[in-house]
Order: C-alpha cells, then sequence, then structure tokens
C-alpha cells in the first residue's frame, strides 16, 4: 500500500511537473512567435524602404534619360530633315542606350499627327537593339489622347499592360509606355515614346539578399505585376487563363493597405503581410508587398523554437529527477535565455553577422562575414570592431556610431571599407546593443549587407548620363552643371576667381559628312575632342555641346591667358595631319550671370566664323551686346 501510495504520489508529482512545465514553455513558445514576427515585419519593413529608394534612383535616372533623349539636337535635326544619315544617327544614339540600359522594349518618335516616324526595339534575351520598318499609328487612340493633355517639358506614363512587340505580333511585352512631348521653338512637333520593360524593372525591385523577403509588385487595380517566385507576370501564370488579383486572396488587408504609404499585418491563417506603396506615375501608384506563411515564420523560428524545446525537455527531466538544485536551474534557464536571445538577434535576416563584447572587441563572426571581408575570426578576435571597419571614414565616424548607441541603443547607415585584400566594399550596416538583466550592454551584434555592386552600378549610370557616347568626354548637361557652379563661385570670389568660358566649332564639318561619310565625320569629332583634352590643364573642362561643336571652361584663367592657349590649339588642329579641318573659338571671361556669358562667348564664336573661320575671337565682359 505504502509503495502504490508512494507510486501514486509519484505519478500526480510528476503529472503536475509536467504540466506545470508545458504550460510555461507554451507561453515561452507564444511570446516567441509574436517576437519572431514583430521582427520579421521590421525587417521586411526595412527591405521595402531599401526596395523603395532603389526605385526612387531608378526613376530619377529614367527621368533624366527621357530629357536628354526628347530635348537631343539629333532628334531635332531628324525633324527637321529626314534623311538617312539624320536616322541612323538617331537609331545610333537610341541604341546605344537601349543596349547599356536594358530598360526599354521599345524607343519610338511619333509626329503630332500620331504616325510613328522612327523606332528601335531591345531584345533582352539577345541583349541586341535593332531597328524595324513596321511602324504604328496611335491617332485617336486613348495613348494619343494622353500624350495631347501633357505640358512642355512633361514626363507622363500611360497603361501597365501587354503590348504586341511590332516584329512579332504573337509575342507580348507587359510595358508601361512613357511619354515626353518634344517641342521646337516653342511648337510641338511630335512625341517621344519610351516602352518600359516592366519584368526586367521589377526584377531589380524583386531583388532581396534574404529569400524570404523578395517582395511581389502589384499594381493599383490589385493585379501581381510580377510575385515573389518571379513566376505570375500581370497576375496570369503559366498555364492559367484567369488573372490572380491581391484583392481577392487578401481582401480585408488589401482595402486597407491601398490607402496607406505602408502597412503590416498578420493572420493565422495567412500569415504576415507587409505593404509600402510608391509613385510610379503621376496617379499610378506600385505597391511593394512582402508575404510569409505562417509555415515559413515557423521555418524562421525553427532554430529558437528547437532551443525552446530542448530547455523544456532539460528543465522537465532535471525537476524529475531532482537532481540539480534550484539555483543551478535558474542558472541554466538563464544562461539558454541569453544565448537565445543572442542567437535571434544574429539571425533576424542580415547575412554577415559579427558579436562583439561590451568594449566592441571582437568575439565572433560567421561564415558569410568571412567569405565577403576575407578576414578570419582568429585573425580578427579581440581587435576593435568599429576601428576595423569604419578606419578609413576617421575617427568622428566611430565616435557618431558610439553617440547613437548610447541614445538609441541601435545604429544603421551605410560604410564603406577595405577588406583583406585591400579591396572597397561598400555595406549597410546595423550594430545593435544586447543588454543584460542590468540593463547594461554586455554585447553588441554587427551585422552587414553587401552593396558593392549595385553602388557600382550607380556610378556606371551616372557617368552614363554625364559622358558624351561618342568622344567619352562630359556631355552637355554636365557642361551646363559646371557652368552655373563656375558662375557662382565668379559671383562669391569676384577678385580672385577668374574663369575663361570658349566655344569651339568644327569649321565645314558637314562637308566633312557629305564627301567622307559620317565614319569619317566621327573621327574627326573624336580625333579634336582628344587633341582639345591633351593641350588642355586637367583642371580644365571639356565637353561636346553639339554636333560638331564644344564647351571649354578655364578655371584660374584670364581672358588674355585663355586667348593665348586656343590660339596654340587652333594652330596645331589646322597643322595636324590626320585632323583635316580647322576649327573656330569664341572665348569671354565669366561672369555670375552664366547665360549672359554663354552669350558672349557665342557671339565672340560668330565674329569668327564671319572673318573667314580658323580663327580666335574674343568678347569681354564689359562688351554691350545686341
Amino acid at each position: 500500500m505504502r509503495l502504490k501510495t508512494a507510486a501514486s504520489v509519484l505519478l500526480i508529482t510528476c503529472i503536475s511537473f509536467t504540466c506545470l512545465v508545458s504550460l510555461y514553455y507554451f507561453q515561452q513558445y507564444k511570446a516567441l512567435m509574436n517576437d519572431i514576427t514583430e521582427q520579421t515585419s521590421k525587417d521586411a519593413l526595412y527591405q521595402l524602404s531599401y526596395t523603395e529608394r532603389e526605385y526612387a534612383s531608378m526613376k530619377e535616372q529614367l527621368v533624366s534619360i527621357v530629357s536628354l533623349l526628347s530635348n537631343n539636337q539629333s532628334l531635332f535635326d531628324f525633324i527637321v530633315t529626314d534623311n538617312r544619315a539624320n536616322r541612323e544617327l538617331v537609331e545610333e544614339g537610341w541604341k546605344t542606350v537601349a543596349v547599356n540600359q536594358k530598360w526599354y522594349a521599345r524607343i519610338r518618335y511619333v509626329d503630332i499627327a500620331g504616325d510613328e516616324m522612327i523606332g528601335v526595339n531591345y531584345s533582352r534575351q539577345n541583349n541586341l537593339a535593332y531597328t524595324t520598318e513596321k511602324r504604328s499609328d496611335i491617332f485617336n487612340t486613348p495613348l494619343y489622347e494622353y500624350a495631347s493633355g501633357l505640358q512642355l517639358r512633361e514626363i507622363g506614363a500611360w497603361g501597365l499592360g501587354s503590348q504586341p512587340l511590332p516584329d512579332s505580333p504573337s509575342l507580348t511585352n507587359l510595358v508601361l509606355n512613357i511619354i515626353s512631348p518634344v517641342d521646337m521653338l516653342g511648337t510641338r512637333v511630335g512625341y517621344l515614346i519610351l516602352d518600359l520593360d516592366i519584368p526586367y524593372l521589377a526584377s531589380r525591385l524583386n531583388y532581396a539578399p534574404d529569400q524570404d523577403f523578395r517582395p511581389s509588385v502589384v499594381n493599383q487595380h490589385g493585379y501581381y505585376v510580377v510575385d515573389e517566385q518571379m513566376k505570375s507576370i500581370y497576375g496570369r501564370t503559366p498555364g492559367q487563363d484567369s488573372p490572380i488579383r491581391l484583392n481577392e486572396q487578401y481582401r480585408d488587408q488589401w482595402s486597407i493597405a491601398k490607402n496607406l504609404q505602408s502597412y503590416s499585418a498578420q493572420t493565422p491563417d495567412q500569415g504576415l503581410l507587409v505593404f509600402n506603396k510608391v509613385e510610379l506615375a503621376k496617379g499610378q501608384p506600385l505597391y511593394l508587398m512582402i508575404h510569409l506563411s505562417h509555415e515559413r515564420l515557423l521555418v524562421r523560428a525553427e532554430r529558437d523554437i528547437n532551443d525552446l524545446y530542448q530547455q523544456a525537455f532539460f528543465v522537465l527531466a532535471l525537476m524529475l529527477l531532482f537532481a540539480i538544485p534550484t539555483t543551478s536551474m535558474m542558472l541554466y534557464y538563464r544562461r539558454r535565455t541569453i544565448e537565445s536571445k543572442l542567437a535571434r538577434a544574429a539571425l533576424s535576416g542580415m547575412t554577415s553577422v559579427m558579436i562583439t563584447d561590451h568594449k566592441h572587441n571582437i568575439i565572433l563572426v560567421n561564415d558569410e562575414f568571412e567569405s565577403i571581408t576575407g578576414y578570419q575570426n582568429k585573425d580578427i578576435e579581440g581587435k576593435n570592431s568599429l576601428y576595423l571597419l569604419l578606419q578609413e571614414q576617421g575617427i568622428d565616424s566611430i565616435k557618431n556610431v558610439l553617440n547613437a548607441l548610447e541614445e538609441a541603443e541601435t545604429w544603421e547607415g551605410e560604410i564603406e571599407c577595405v577588406v583583406a585584400d585591400g579591396s572597397r566594399l561598400t555595406a549597410i550596416t546595423r550594430v545593435q546593443s544586447i543588454k543584460d538583466l542590468n540593463n547594461k550592454s554586455s554585447y553588441y551584434i554587427v551585422s552587414l549587407v553587401d552593396i558593392s555592386e549595385r553602388k557600382e552600378l550607380e556610378n556606371k549610370l551616372r557617368i552614363l548620363s554625364e559622358r558624351d557616347a561618342l568622344t567619352h568626354i562630359w556631355n552637355r548637361r554636365k557642361f551646363e552643371a559646371e557652368l552655373v557652379k563656375q558662375s557662382n563661385l565668379t559671383e562669391r570670389y569676384p577678385d580672385s576667381h577668374n574663369v575663361a568660358l570658349a566655344l569651339v566649332d568644327i569649321d565645314h564639318f558637314k562637308r566633312v559628312n557629305d564627301l567622307e561619310g559620317h565614319d569619317e565625320g566621327d573621327k574627326v569629332i573624336k580625333s579634336v575632342a582628344e587633341l582639345l583634352v591633351q593641350q588642355l590643364r586637367t583642371t580644365d573642362f571639356v565637353a561636346r555641346i553639339g554636333g560638331e561643336e564644344f564647351a571649354l571652361i578655364m578655371p584660374h584663367t584670364r581672358i588674355d591667358e585663355a586667348q593665348l592657349v586656343l590660339e596654340r590649339i587652333r594652330h596645331n588642329v589646322e597643322v595636324h595631319s590626320h585632323i583635316p579641318v580647322t576649327i573656330s573659338i569664341g572665348v569671354t571671361d565669366l561672369t555670375e550671370d552664366s547665360t549672359r556669358s554663354y552669350k558672349w562667348a557665342d557671339i565672340a564664336l560668330y565674329e569668327s566664323k564671319t572673318a573667314g573661320r580658323n580663327k580666335v575671337s574674343k568678347c569681354l565682359s564689359s562688351d554691350e551686346i545686341a
């Protein structure tokens, strides 16, 4: 009986302990899942913010390219004189833009009557731009009606749908028409239309280092433009006839999200939904959405859940066996809890992780950190992490990080650091403080996301928008910016900042094109550009601002000094054996009024031409202009 009673008491005790432990860890499990969901939601919003910045950069580049193409002298020449030479010049320029940027399925010019006069197609599969003889007529279409309502220099967007390729009507591209009016001397002569390749651009917006955070792109009507797996294109997946709409899948969430800039929601059956809105064009928003199912949230929490199960098993075993004192059990639980917090912080979405002590000395780095930096854990253990990452940016940057950590316990920013092989790495970096029970920082988690390739791409696109495609010197857009900059310096330092402005024009260049062909004309332009760069200082500014016209900005140079240099350049062009032309030059001194100074230089150039060409003329700021 005593044995039976003891067994009963032991059984009741075991059941009681089991229930208590199970109840406790069930509550821990719920809290853990809430923490994981909340952190995942923050990381998803962070990813969407990054994608939104990508979109803003892309939109800025698009506006720049459209402005350049719609105000291009070659296009104006073609509009005035529709001949083979002018047509080929425009087509070659458009092909270069299409191949380099890969954004446009088609670039075309439509005259004021709605007839397509010139067009270039681009095949992303073959990375090939080509002209087409098939022309479209948009007159009496909604697209033409929309284009007619655009104001001067206004860039509009029309439609977001599937359009047939001109050469292959059976094939379609998902495109968005970007439209810019073309005006000459205040008169509208037509429209430049660029068909954006939406799947390609969406693939850029769709990119994320963490596969769980690849966003879907949804239009204002709730259709998927591209889903996170890149399978659904404009609401249809291969083999499906009916489109997929977000407002049918997530009706309640979509009704709220479409009216907000950003929004996140969690439901037991649909998991986590995070939205962010970007303005594609006026009245045509796009919605970036990240969706993690309940199963994916469990996968992300798998390690922490396993830790929790292990804790429950060991605690229950220790309680049932009465083998470990209560104090030891509390210490074990505290240690495991701290380890779990560190694990969650280190694995909260970043790919490259460094753990440091409270003095920022490195304790441990993960494999991805070693991979992208080349630093091995054994070589940098014990070194100061902030000095390792920020030494190139100076002591002030390190102080700013330390101050931010004291105030907000976290710091985020973009850094450029030198890695083990001496190369540079650009990364989005996050430093997070981990507090102990006394609310003091005991550890820091440093996370890095490598964005070097994206920064390199941004630099290449910036150079493309500022360099002349033929000569590789600065283009007119860059010249106008530099002219304003130097003019502002002249206004601020009128007694010390002397700047000469010169305009250079190749004499009788049309004769070279007519007699020798455009290839020879291009060689002459490149040769003159090379000689200008060689003859001037590295501090001087050389730009091609028209077909055969160049502009020179010579800082710290008085007009008499500039005239001597320009006479030498003119003579060198005249006697150069490989340059069968002469040049005319007009020079003036730059004042705070850049527009008026440019007119002075243009009048001086005109005087050189009317005086027989192959001359250098000057027009001083004190001269009167009619």
